[in-house]
């Protein structure tokens, strides 16, 4: 399906809805607050491009992970399982690099206020999520480094004086079963606690001929304890902890295998990934007679083991296994005006320490007879080599923001940030001549060359907006974010060479309105942005195909973000997304001296839009019955610079299906559903390969059918 002339009138209808709605029956449409702005706020006051979702949407979209939620937030994209222990997130066409260590995402990822140095465990089972904010754009004063494309805040339940509790079960196609439940005990009048866990499990789409083992299974495990203890009127301790796995392998397809169907696959290895996590977190929150001080401390481990048939061939070429760790512990302090003057006021400090290493061998060549038809020992053999590298990364900012009303309904708002971090890096190369079953890191026990960097920089945020009406509010800003520099694991690192890259900067002008209409039966947001993008970090592959940072000289990108919800009659919700988007290369050489200027970023499709509706049907004094239909459209992207194809994906729409019955005092209910229910599949993440005839993807999960039942206490 490829929209052209009919693009605009789809944005249009697709602007009428928003999919922040999922209540179900009647009523006027959900409030929300929101902490973006580190206080909270209505969403539909606060003046920036974000959405928020409550645990209960996200439920009943059938959101188990951040990958479900760019179905419905304009402007976002989650890809598959890229290796590294990565799926990449972009946001209004900035986003992942897709390596190991040496580099930082573009996206802050914060769990409950921690800021998620690597990714290894932002892919996590939704069992307890109270709240999710997408922020889109970049976040450099109150969220500070790495968040040139967004962030995005994940808040789990806090146990209270209530108990609550639920449990879910759910089995689906390809063997599938899940269960997650979660409980909030008060056991005091001052003291709650939270229990939670969750488990998905499900075999592989894929038949390999050549090992006989079905290929992209999922397994995810996670599990929490939260405690919530208020000694005094004025003061809150929390203090949380979760740990989980996921373990979602790859699976590439050589796209000149000369097979036809989406699911055979001829690689010789079946492919393995691991990603671990644990956090500990505390937050205090002391209100004072004029301000709130808070203090949020965390500590966070990962650890990720690949093993990937990277060349996707029933013959020996290419393997690999990834194997990175990371500890980092950061602090963040609060203060914040309180009372309702026309001046407001927040002011805080950030730090941030993290010690990660990675070893990476790769195996090439193993068989140069089945690959070139040349037998071992005449010049072309095996070859082994090992990516070593370790990093220790301080981080240090302070920030202020202020806020002033000079007169009723307008809102003036000026913010800045300074940070400053520095970086100690070891990085070897390590070759063997022989094929190796267990990687070899003694090969680097005495090799590792050092070097070292630091940057700073001052990122500031302008806001003004005007509440035109109580139920209108437009607004301007301006706001800059940074992404730190970084080296290149796959190339060995000597003082004084130009092996590192430098930070990337982007200055984003932008201009919005919220409002509700018909008495709250509806919402519309719309927001248009420019963003000016320089030093721009751009994955790209050496002349020995393999994985480089480089610095592109600048990016244009465009774009604007509508969103409504509607509810016309009761019982009836509506609701879409739509986000156009021009994200292309101001200026760039490329390797080989190729002019890129002009082609499109990575991963930013020039359409995204998405449509949801249901009805809810009373079943006299026993329930309702909801049936649910979404639909979402994702026009072309491309995985690489060069803006070639295969290496991307075509435009591809999806649709899902749902039937919802739900007891009439919500204790209980069943749902059956079809994800994907037409049946398509694009390219979740591909490349070239070492050899130039070898084109590796991997794909979207097929058509899924699944049901589940759920109590609620």
């Amino acid at each position: 399906m490829k929209f052209q002339s009919t693009c605009l009138t789809a944005l249009v209808i697709g602007s009428i809805l928003n999919l922040p709605v999922f209540a179900q029956g009647t009523g006027l449409l959900e409030e929300i607050v929101v902490t973006a702005t580190k206080r909270e706020t209505n969403l539909q006051d606060t003046a920036m491009s974000v959405s928020a979702f409550t645990g209960e949407q996200l439920e009943q979209a059938g959101a188990t992970d951040l990958r479900e939620m760019q179905l419905f937030t304009p402007g976002l994209w989650v890809g598959g399982n890229a290796g590294f222990g990565t799926n990449p997130i972009v946001i209004r066409g900035i986003g992942s690099l897709i390596t190991g260590i040496g580099a930082d995402e573009a996206v802050g990822v914060y769990i409950d206020g921690i800021f998620q140095g690597r990714t290894a465990g932002n892919i996590f089972e939704f069992v307890d999520i109270d709240r999710v904010e997408v922020l889109r754009g970049p976040q450099g004063t109150l969220y500070g480094r790495n968040a040139t494309g967004g962030a995005i805040n994940v808040i789990t339940k806090t146990p209270g004086d209530e108990f609550e509790g639920r449990v879910e079960g759910e089995v689906t196609s390809f063997d599938g079963w899940g269960a997650r439940g979660y409980f909030l005990v008060p056991v005091s009048d001052n003291l709650g606690v939270k229990l939670s866990g969750g488990k998905y499990d499900r075999d592989g789409w894929i038949h390999n001929p050549t090992t006989g083992i079905a290929g992209s299974s999922v397994d995810k495990e996670y599990f929490s304890l939260g405690l919530h203890w208020t000694p005094s009127d004025r003061t809150t301790v929390d203090i949380r902890g979760y740990t989980g796995t996921s373990k979602l392998p790859t699976a590439y397809k050589d796209l000149n295998d000369g097979i036809d169907t989406l699911s055979v696959y001829t690689a010789d290895h079946t492919n393995a990934s691991r990603r671990e996590f644990t956090s500990v977190s505390g937050t205090i929150t002391h209100d004072f007679d004029w301000f709130t001080a808070k203090a949020i401390v965390g500590y966070l481990e990962t650890e990720v083991a690949d093993f990937v048939d990277s060349d996707g061939q029933a013959i020996n070429n290419v393997q690999y296994r990834g194997f990175n760790e990371s500890d980092q512990y950061s602090v963040e302090l609060q203060f914040a005006s309180t009372g309702s003057g026309p001046f407001t006021w927040l002011i805080g400090a950030f730090y941030f320490d993290e010690a990660a290493e990675d070893d990476t061998p790769f195996n090439f060549f193993r068989d140069p007879m089945a690959i070139f038809g040349v037998p071992p020992g005449i010049g072309l053999g095996p070859l082994g080599l090992l990516f070593a590298a370790e990093v220790d990364t301080e981080a240090w900012a302070g920030f202020g923001e202020l806020t002033f009303q000079p007169v009723d309904r307008i809102t003036l708002t000026a913010g800045v940030r300074y940070s400053t971090e520095s970086k100690d890096w070891l990085g070897c190369i390590g070759g063997f001549a022989v094929y190796e079953v267990d990687y070899r890191p003694d090969l680097c026990d005495a090799s590792f060359v050092p070097d070292d960097d630091s940057w700073d920089a001052w990122t500031p945020h302008f806001v003004i907006d005007f509440q035109l009406t109580d139920d209108m509010l437009f607004y301007a800003s301006a706001t800059r974010g940074f992404r730190s520099g970084g080296w290149n694991w796959t190339a060995p690192t000597f003082p004084d060479t130009d092996n590192g890259f430098n930070p990337e900067f982007v200055w984003t002008y932008e201009g919005g309105m919220k409002t509700d209409l018909l008495d709250r039966r509806a919402r519309f947001n719309v927001s248009g942005f420019y963003s000016d993008f320089t030093n721009v970090q751009v994955r790209t592959t050496d002349p020995n195909g393999l994985i480089t940072i480089v610095n592109a000289a600048t990016a244009d990108i465009y774009g604007v973000e509508m969103e409504l919800s509607a509810t016309p009659v009761d019982n009836f919700n509506i609701a879409g997304t739509a986000a156009w988007l021009d994200a292309t290369y101001a200026e760039f050489i490329g390797a080989g001296g190729n002019d890129l200027s002009g082609n499109r970023l990575n991963r930013s499709p020039e359409w995204q839009l998405s449509l949801m509706a249901q009805y809810t049907f009373p079943i006299g004094d026993i329930g309702t019955l909801t049936p649910r239909v979404e639909w979402q459209y994702v026009d072309e992207m491309f995985h690489d610079e060069n803006n070639t194809q295969p290496q991307g994906s075509e435009s591809f729409d999806i649709v899902n299906v749902k039937l919802r019955f739900e007891s009439n005092d919500s204790r209980w209910g069943a749902e059956l559903y079809a994800r994907n229910a037409d049946n398509t599949q694009y390219r979740a993440h591909s490349f070239q390969g070492i050899l130039p005839n070898i084109l590796p993807s991997q794909y979207s999960d097929p058509r899924i059918f699944g049901g589940k039942v759920f109590f609620n206490f």
